[in-house]
Protein backbone atom coordinates (compact mmCIF):
# COMPACT_ATOMS: atom_id res chain seq x y z
CA UNK A 1 0.00 0.00 0.00
CA UNK A 2 2.75 2.40 1.23
CA UNK A 3 4.82 2.00 -2.43
CA UNK A 4 1.27 2.30 -4.04
CA UNK A 5 0.71 5.51 -2.33
CA UNK A 6 4.72 6.74 -3.27
CA UNK A 7 4.23 5.95 -6.60
CA UNK A 8 1.36 8.45 -6.85
CA UNK A 9 2.81 10.94 -5.05
CA UNK A 10 6.03 10.45 -7.84
CA UNK A 11 3.42 11.17 -10.12
CA UNK A 12 1.72 14.04 -8.87
CA UNK A 13 5.50 15.98 -8.51
CA UNK A 14 6.60 14.46 -12.19
CA UNK A 15 3.18 15.81 -13.44
CA UNK A 16 3.64 19.35 -11.62
CA UNK A 17 7.49 19.57 -12.39
CA UNK A 18 6.22 19.24 -16.40
CA UNK A 19 3.78 21.49 -16.12
CA UNK A 20 6.32 23.77 -14.19
CA UNK A 21 9.30 23.87 -16.49
CA UNK A 22 8.07 21.93 -19.72
CA UNK A 23 7.96 25.16 -22.30
CA UNK A 24 4.56 25.73 -23.88
CA UNK A 25 6.00 25.92 -27.04
CA UNK A 26 6.20 21.82 -26.83
CA UNK A 27 2.59 21.65 -25.13
CA UNK A 28 -0.12 19.66 -26.97
CA UNK A 29 -3.58 20.37 -25.85
CA UNK A 30 -5.58 16.58 -26.12
CA UNK A 31 -9.23 15.91 -25.15
CA UNK A 32 -8.86 12.93 -22.92
CA UNK A 33 -12.63 12.25 -23.11
CA UNK A 34 -12.93 12.58 -26.49
CA UNK A 35 -9.61 10.65 -27.24
CA UNK A 36 -10.52 7.48 -25.14
CA UNK A 37 -14.30 7.34 -24.88
CA UNK A 38 -15.19 8.73 -28.43
CA UNK A 39 -16.44 12.35 -28.43
CA UNK A 40 -20.40 13.60 -29.77
CA UNK A 41 -20.17 16.51 -32.00
CA UNK A 42 -20.94 20.20 -30.67
CA UNK A 43 -23.85 21.84 -31.31
CA UNK A 44 -24.34 23.87 -34.07
CA UNK A 45 -24.83 27.11 -32.38
CA UNK A 46 -21.72 26.20 -30.15
CA UNK A 47 -19.75 25.90 -33.30
CA UNK A 48 -20.55 29.07 -34.40
CA UNK A 49 -18.79 30.53 -31.76
CA UNK A 50 -15.77 28.29 -31.74
CA UNK A 51 -14.56 27.94 -34.71
CA UNK A 52 -13.59 30.81 -36.65
CA UNK A 53 -13.72 30.56 -40.79
CA UNK A 54 -12.75 33.10 -43.42
CA UNK A 55 -15.92 35.54 -44.74
CA UNK A 56 -17.72 33.14 -47.35
CA UNK A 57 -16.99 29.93 -45.58
CA UNK A 58 -19.03 28.54 -43.11
CA UNK A 59 -18.85 25.52 -40.31
CA UNK A 60 -21.98 22.98 -40.17
CA UNK A 61 -22.34 19.28 -39.31
CA UNK A 62 -22.04 17.45 -42.57
CA UNK A 63 -22.68 13.67 -41.21
CA UNK A 64 -23.66 12.11 -38.21
CA UNK A 65 -23.37 8.58 -36.42
CA UNK A 66 -19.45 8.11 -36.27
CA UNK A 67 -18.75 9.24 -32.56
CA UNK A 68 -14.91 8.16 -33.10
CA UNK A 69 -14.09 9.41 -36.12
CA UNK A 70 -10.20 9.48 -36.28
CA UNK A 71 -9.31 10.15 -39.88
CA UNK A 72 -10.87 11.29 -43.06
CA UNK A 73 -9.87 10.99 -46.85
CA UNK A 74 -11.64 12.59 -49.91
CA UNK A 75 -12.10 9.96 -52.54
CA UNK A 76 -11.83 10.82 -56.84
CA UNK A 77 -15.97 10.32 -56.61
CA UNK A 78 -15.92 13.02 -54.22
CA UNK A 79 -17.12 10.46 -50.93
CA UNK A 80 -15.73 10.49 -47.88
CA UNK A 81 -13.90 7.56 -45.84
CA UNK A 82 -13.67 7.63 -42.45
CA UNK A 83 -11.65 5.44 -39.88
CA UNK A 84 -13.40 4.34 -36.44
CA UNK A 85 -10.77 2.86 -34.36
CA UNK A 86 -12.95 2.06 -31.53
CA UNK A 87 -15.87 0.57 -33.67
CA UNK A 88 -13.01 -1.37 -35.65
CA UNK A 89 -14.56 -0.05 -38.91
CA UNK A 90 -13.68 2.24 -42.12
CA UNK A 91 -17.06 4.13 -43.14
CA UNK A 92 -18.12 5.63 -46.52
CA UNK A 93 -20.11 8.89 -45.93
CA UNK A 94 -22.03 9.45 -49.39
CA UNK A 95 -24.40 12.51 -49.48
CA UNK A 96 -24.20 12.71 -46.10
CA UNK A 97 -25.31 8.46 -45.56
CA UNK A 98 -23.03 7.03 -43.44
CA UNK A 99 -22.21 3.09 -44.03
CA UNK A 100 -19.63 0.52 -42.85
CA UNK A 101 -17.21 0.07 -45.96
CA UNK A 102 -14.74 -2.18 -44.07
CA UNK A 103 -15.41 -4.00 -40.22
CA UNK A 104 -14.01 -6.32 -38.18
CA UNK A 105 -10.44 -4.19 -38.47
CA UNK A 106 -8.00 -3.74 -35.53
CA UNK A 107 -8.57 -0.07 -34.34
CA UNK A 108 -8.12 1.30 -37.46
CA UNK A 109 -6.21 5.02 -37.53
CA UNK A 110 -4.66 5.79 -41.15
CA UNK A 111 -6.47 5.21 -44.60
CA UNK A 112 -4.91 6.35 -47.39
CA UNK A 113 -5.81 5.73 -50.97
CA UNK A 114 -3.18 4.62 -53.48
CA UNK A 115 -3.47 3.55 -57.49
CA UNK A 116 -7.26 1.95 -56.39
CA UNK A 117 -6.36 0.43 -53.28
CA UNK A 118 -7.24 1.73 -50.07
CA UNK A 119 -4.59 0.83 -47.08
CA UNK A 120 -5.96 0.91 -43.73
CA UNK A 121 -3.42 1.24 -40.47
CA UNK A 122 -4.69 -0.89 -37.48
CA UNK A 123 -2.85 -1.79 -34.36
CA UNK A 124 -0.63 -4.18 -35.15
CA UNK A 125 -0.79 -4.51 -39.34
CA UNK A 126 -1.39 -2.08 -42.24
CA UNK A 127 -4.23 -3.84 -44.58
CA UNK A 128 -4.40 -3.32 -48.47
CA UNK A 129 -8.27 -3.45 -49.93
CA UNK A 130 -9.03 -3.34 -53.50
CA UNK A 131 -10.76 0.20 -53.79
CA UNK A 132 -13.33 1.30 -56.85
CA UNK A 133 -14.89 4.98 -56.32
Amino acid sequence: MRKTIFALCLVAVLFGACRLFWPEAYTVNVPLRGTFLGAEPAPEDELAVRLRVPPGFEVRLFADGIRDARMLRVTSAGDLLVSSPIRNTVYLVRSRDVKPLVENLDSPTGIELVDGWLYVGEAKRVSRIRFDA
